[in-house]
Order: structure tokens, then sequence, then C-alpha cells
């Protein structure tokens, strides 16, 4: 273990008047370390939360999608050539949206008639 190095103070132990020789003077603290920066911690933004949109507010139909729903579905996809979902959800009527059809043939209707035509 190594002794702990302290300061070494060259100023003279005694009144400089009474005697010129400059003695080194060992400090009996040890040296102090620079203090870190306290910075202040950061907050963190709150995200908003997203909100569901549900069939009730952008749809009359407050039940979800009916079975004929989903058959006008399909026929409004098959006769697209491009799929763009906002002419499908235009082809379906004003109650629904291009996201909603999007989302309604990944959930349900594209699943079912894969499985029925035995693809999945």
């Amino acid at each position: 273990m190594s002794p702990t190095k302290r300061p070494i103070d060259y100023t003279s132990s005694e009144s400089e008047d009474t005697n010129t020789d400059i003695k080194p003077h060992i400090s009996s603290t040890p040296p102090s370390t620079p203090k870190k920066k306290i910075t202040p911690k950061k907050t963190k933004t709150p995200t908003p939360k997203k909100v569901k949109s549900s069939a009730a507010n952008t749809s009359n139909n407050s039940e979800g999608w009916t079975p004929q729903d989903r058959l006008n579905l399909f026929e409004a996809f098959v006769s697209t050539v491009e799929v763009k979902w906002d002419e499908v959800a235009a082809k379906m009527g004003p109650n629904y949206t291009g996201k909603q059809c999007r989302e309604q043939w990944q959930r349900a209707t594209g699943k079912r008639i894969r499985k029925a035509l035995g693809e999945d």
C-alpha cells in the first residue's frame, strides 16, 4: 500500500523576518478533489397517449363490421387494381375511412379469405 501523497507547501515554517531558509511544509489535510458539477436531472416530457378510434366515433354503425360490410370490403378490394385504401373506403361509403378498411382487411377479412382458399 503506498502512502497518501500530500501537497507540499513551500512557505517558511517561521516568520520570514528571522529565517531566510525555506523549508517544505507538508500539509496534514489531504488534497481536495475538484467537485463535480451538479446538473439538474432531466425530466421527461410526457408523451401524449394515443386514443383509439372507435367505430362509434367515425361511423353510424356502432356495432362494428357486419358480414355484409366485410363482403362489400372484399368487393371493393378486388375491384381496385392498385390497393389505395382511401379509394376502397370511398367505394364502401361514407361510414369508413381508408385506415379502418386496411386494418379490417389485415385483421380479419383477408385472413379469412386466405384460410378459405387454403393459403394460410
